[in-house]
């Protein structure tokens, strides 16, 4: 009798074995989904921050809705409403103003919203041409600062593809030979802002 209980004693605990079996099967399992977790969880952070990295000022521009401050390399600040954004280029609507501001002088944009547009749908493919030529088109009396900080008024008479021709005259007179005083080519790079009356 003795030695049966000995023997019992002595014999391995088949449902001890079984559960210390399986809750190392649980722990490896468990680790494992960890490790999926973590993995399928740095991958979407990094597909994240590399959606994001494709993200430009002209997308965010385009969705943004209300008011926006652009301040300028020179130190100007701008605002006015996105109306329009095209390559390289966002036409903003201040009250009765429209004002194309070239993003390349756009040091820091205030009160931009952190939503973006596609950038197939958002910005469209006209460069800045397209608007001074739709300034020359409805012959608006327009008010030019460079980049050297002169401020130049007149009527655009005809822009090419990298430069367009300004005829200067006082804002208030309409754009007759008699009035103007200076005929300019002035180069798209020179350009800090071009504000028009609609």
């Amino acid at each position: 009798m003795l030695a049966a209980s000995s023997a019992a004693r002595a014999a391995p605990d088949e449902t001890g074995v079984t559960m210390r079996w399986n809750r190392l099967f649980d722990d490896l399992e468990g680790r494992s989904a960890q490790e999926r977790r973590r993995e399928v969880e740095a991958e979407v952070a990094e597909r994240i921050r590399a959606d994001r990295a494709r993200i430009t000022l002209a997308d965010r521009l385009a969705a943004h809705e209300g008011d926006v401050g652009l301040v300028l390399w020179t130190g100007r600040l701008v605002a006015g409403v996105p109306e329009e954004v095209g390559a390289g280029w966002v036409l903003l609507r201040s009250g009765r103003a429209r004002l194309l501001v070239p993003l390349g002088v756009v040091v820091e944009a205030e009160g931009l919203g952190r939503s973006a547009a596609p950038p197939d749908q958002a910005v469209r493919r006209l460069g800045l041409a397209g608007p001074l030529r739709s300034m020359a088109r409805d012959r608006a009396v327009v008010d030019v600062e460079d980049r050297l900080g002169r401020r130049i008024t007149g009527t655009i008479d005809a822009v090419g593809a990298d430069a367009f021709e300004l005829a200067e005259h006082p804002a208030h007179l309409p754009r007759r030979a008699s009035n103007v005083v200076a005929e300019r080519v002035l180069g798209f790079a020179g350009l800090l802002v071009v504000g028009a009356d609609r």
